[in-house]
């Protein structure tokens, strides 16, 4: 209530004592929350090794938010020395439980090899599970999968789909994508592209602790 105002005035230093109480508690998302403020200087004073503190706390006591937030934090090299390999453990730990933004980065972690060799297969596969949940950054990721065929066969209609999707959440980027494949692409194919994206539902998993 005191962190977002939500029927009282707004005081972080009154929201940290109480994240404090049930953090004693051993309660994840006060964690996530005590941990959020360090990182971004909410009523205290950026404290970046604070903020890994408790974020770890939280991730081992099952926070997918702060097990992906450490994955972030390894992977930069944040906090912590960077460790590749440590980061992919975090980021199989949310993603496991089908966090959609540690999907993505887990995606992003096999495309690009971070702790072992590329796996396109395994990157593609993690784009779609967070991609079906309408991440717009993972439906990005997956179509250029598509239009590369890197871990799954080329399909212009299916990376059209999947660039609209994205494109339709603001992922700039998605759009341009978008433009420059259509250039190649037959009007039949343009066509099952959209109809496919029409046709799509997204199908978002809810975690309610997590910080907002």
């Amino acid at each position: 209530m005191y962190f977002h105002g939500d029927q009282v005035p707004q005081d972080y230093g009154e929201a940290m004592k109480w994240f404090r109480k049930a953090a004693d508690h051993g309660l994840p998302v006060a964690c996530d929350y005590i941990g959020m403020m360090y990182a971004k200087g909410y009523g205290v004073p950026t404290n970046v090794n604070e903020a890994v503190k408790w974020y770890r706390k939280a991730a081992e006591n099952g926070s997918v938010w702060a097990q992906t937030e450490l994955g972030v934090r390894y992977s930069h090299g944040d906090g912590v020395e960077s460790n590749d390999v440590k980061a992919v453990k975090w980021f199989r730990k949310a993603a496991s439980a089908g966090y959609d933004q540690a999907e993505l980065n887990l995606g992003i972690a096999y495309f690009n090899g971070w702790g072992g060799a590329t796996n396109a297969e395994q990157a593609a596969k993690w784009f779609r599970l967070a991609a079906n949940q309408g991440n717009a950054k993972a439906e990005l990721r997956l179509g250029i999968c598509f239009i590369l065929g890197a871990g799954v066969n080329k399909d212009s209609a299916e990376a059209y789909k999947w660039l609209t999707l994205a494109a339709n959440q603001g992922e700039e980027r998605a759009n341009v994508g978008r433009e420059r494949l259509s250039q190649d692409m037959t009007p039949e194919e343009i066509l099952d592209g959209a109809r496919r994206a029409r046709a799509f539902v997204p199908h978002p998993k809810e975690f309610p602790d997590e910080p907002r």
